[in-house]
């Protein structure tokens, strides 16, 4: 993790994060599920996955909610999270 001071004095955050996933079941899949997302009181259309009995969402799709943008490093196999 690393953060770096703006000219408006706001700290922005950048996170750096090896990407693995390891499923108890192998034979696990990916469903479509039929959970919802609120925020700040608002219905937000994302898609939900569900995967051996948990829900997933996309990273890239959840993120500028937060203000925050993701990027991928497939050299790395690193995910780079990063506020705006």
């Amino acid at each position: 993790m690393a953060d770096e001071a703006g000219a408006t004095g706001l700290v922005r955050f950048i996170f750096t994060l090896p990407v693995s996933y390891t499923l108890a079941a192998k034979s696990a899949s990916a469903v479509i599920s039929p959970q919802t997302v609120e925020l700040d009181g608002r219905r937000v259309e994302l898609t939900a996955y569900n995967i051996g009995g948990a829900n997933f969402f996309g990273l890239r799709e959840l993120s500028p909610l937060f203000g925050y943008d993701v990027s991928f490093d497939e050299a790395a196999n690193t995910a780079r999270i990063e506020s705006r």
